[in-house]
């Protein structure tokens, strides 16, 4: 009977270490989904209006600038919803051609590198897709140097 316990007290110990395991497994891939924080901003970009009329005048798209001299996002995600909302016809076309998942911090640098070869037979959606890979180099400048390699 003394066997049976020992067998009983290793297999709750196993048991135990798999389900810690699949937690911080769990925990790590969540963790991978969610966008880094976003580079800090130490001013205005000298050329932001340029921004704010190609994407618009909401406030999702205010741009400033980065310690680097780069535009940047004040609120990278809010600029994210808004373009996906506002440009959805654009981003699908990009996505259909290029086998791409939805966009995300996880897959800017592909919309940023396929936007702009999109074929598209109507002009406003080839300027669409072309503004796609403009977007998302703002995007990408929004977040500290290397959250994207």
């Amino acid at each position: 009977e003394i066997p049976v316990a020992k067998t009983q007290k290793k297999t709750l110990a196993l048991l135990s270490a798999c389900a810690l395991f699949l937690a911080l497994a769990c925990l790590i891939l969540r963790l991978g989904a969610l966008p880094p924080a976003p580079a800090p901003l130490v001013g205005e970009y000298p050329d932001a209006g340029a921004y704010q009329r190609q994407l618009g005048a909401d406030p999702a798209y205010t741009v400033g600038m980065t310690a680097q001299g780069k535009p940047a996002f004040s609120d990278p995600e809010g600029a994210l919803a808004l373009f996906c909302e506002e440009h959805k016809e654009a981003l699908d076309l990009v996505a259909r051609e290029n086998g791409l998942a939805g966009p995300s911090h996880k897959t800017a640098r592909l919309y940023k590198t396929y936007g702009w070869q999109t074929a598209a037979q109507d002009p406003s959606l080839g300027e669409g897709c072309r503004l796609v890979t403009s977007f998302f180099d703002i995007y990408e400048n929004s977040y500290p140097t290397g959250a994207f390699l």
